[in-house]
């Protein structure tokens, strides 16, 4: 970390722009676990990153710096912040996390002084219940700081916004060319790049050097959507193909998934095969791999076919998706398991009626788990995508129980979801792997992020107000 701050400090717009390494140590390391709301004394440090700047002129070169400061910083952080700097779509987990074995009775001495139910609400915070408690003092972390929520309490005014838009109707937003052009003007520094690995391939390695050198595996994808011509199917077949030039000359551990509606699948499935085979015997060359992504459910009949196709034609190096929302999920996994396919398994991100898909968060989460357990005994590798610690807990004890070597399957997250997940799953020696897309066009990407958990549209609007 002194290394990339001395790089970072080197080139800062501001010379009132600091780091500040607060050490945990002495009485302070020596405190038990339930005797104030700090169960987490264990870091050994924090890391505050403020930026300070007297010219309104230099804003947007301030906070450009100190969030890529953040982001290099971010491999060294546990998956922590301070409760007190919390953005509004982490309020539950992070509280219940920060506060570790202490959370239930902070909840029920809030119950009893202030009347109140969940969430823990950190800005109202409550001493235990507890003879020589210091109210003042209750701070409630865990393992350490989020420098990023820090830095965005002290860039400008507070603002809150609380953000209750529903699922579909950021879906529907996707969809919007006027509201894409509204908040692609305004670029990365709106918030995309919390989920995006920038625009640019060379901003994307950059990244996904990171998460290798924090023991993490990536995959990345050219964003964009339906391509309706052969020519620009081509284009992008044509730079899928740097791009696994690229990772493997970059030595990355690394690979690629794609959308078959970008190689053609919208207007010819014929053309779609041609350029997804193209391009997975070229990785076959390169000893790569590729996965299919999946898209609406009006491509998903099509995106087997083609699978099936490159599977029967002697391609092993091709993977494809599965999402359980879908009521014929089940089905398809035992289509492709003859295959012995690799797959990988999600919720599902798109907008689709309930005549075929399930509504309820509890119905998909149910056939999540059966889809992958199914798929382990059924002889098929599966990437568990998820940042639900209940499942990926679940299906570890699953392979313990069922004797699955842990080359049969791995755990796949977001860029910027739950980071410290992300290592903590990984110092357990499981295969993670994270997602890590670029590309100018990431506003359908963003929105269907947003639409995953639509509390992340406060962290959304803060950078626009805030740009």
């Amino acid at each position: 970390m002194i290394d990339e701050a001395i790089v970072r400090f080197a080139v800062t717009p501001s010379p009132m722009n600091h780091a500040m390494f607060e050490h945990y140590h002495g009485a302070a390391a020596r405190v038990g676990v339930t005797d104030t709301a700090v169960p987490h004394r264990e870091a050994g440090c924090d890391l505050l990153l403020p930026s300070v700047w007297l010219d309104p002129a230099d804003t947007h070169a301030n906070v450009a710096w100190t969030r890529e400061a953040y982001d290099a910083f971010s491999p060294h952080f546990a998956d922590a912040r301070r409760l007190n700097y919390l953005r509004d779509d982490e309020q539950n987990d992070a509280v219940r996390s920060a506060c570790g074995p202490n959370y239930d009775r902070l909840v029920e001495v809030k119950r009893r002084r202030l009347g109140q139910r969940l969430p823990l609400e950190p800005e109202r915070r409550v001493a235990p219940d507890r003879p020589g408690s210091d109210p003042s003092r209750l701070t409630p972390t865990h393992n350490g700081v989020s420098a990023r929520e820090f830095l965005i309490e002290h860039l400008g005014s507070a603002i809150v916004i609380v953000s209750k838009v529903s699922r579909a109707a950021i879906l529907r937003a996707a969809e919007s060319d006027r509201l894409q052009r509204v908040v692609q003007g305004h670029g990365m520094r709106l918030g995309a790049a919390r989920f995006v690995a920038g625009e640019t391939l060379d901003e994307c390695v950059a990244v996904m050097r990171r998460l290798n050198e924090a023991g993490l595996y990536a995959n990345t994808t050219l964003l964009g959507e339906a391509i309706l011509d052969p020519a620009g199917s081509s284009a992008v077949t044509d730079e899928y193909a740097r791009i696994l030039d690229r990772l493997v000359a970059e030595e990355l551990r690394a690979n690629v998934a794609l959308k078959l509606t970008h190689l053609g699948l919208s207007f010819d499935e014929g053309a779609a095969y041609t350029n997804v085979e193209r391009l997975v015997a070229h990785a076959a060359d390169l000893r790569t791999f590729i996965r299919i992504d999946m898209e609406q459910s009006e491509y998903l009949d099509a995106t087997l076919r083609i699978y099936e196709r490159l599977r029967a034609a002697g391609h092993d190096n091709v993977g494809t998706v599965l999402q359980t929302y879908l009521y014929r999920t089940p089905d398809d996994l035992e289509r492709l398991l003859p295959l012995r396919p690799n797959l990988r398994i999600v919720k599902g991100a798109y907008l689709e009626p309930a005549e075929i898909a399930y509504p309820e968060k509890e119905n998909v989460d149910r056939a999540y788990l059966e889809i992958v357990e199914r798929g382990l005994r059924g002889g098929a590798y599966i990437a568990v995508a998820t940042h639900d610690e209940a499942i990926i807990r679940h299906v570890q004890a699953f392979a313990e129980r069922e004797n699955v070597g842990r080359d049969r399957f791995e755990f796949q997250m977001l860029y910027g979801v739950r980071p410290g997940l992300q290592r903590s799953i990984a110092a357990e020696s499981y295969k993670v792997l994270v997602a890590t897309p670029f590309g100018p066009d990431w506003y359908p990407y963003l929105m269907r992020r947003l639409a995953e958990r639509p509390a992340n549209v406060g962290f959304f609007l803060r950078n626009l107000v805030r740009r």
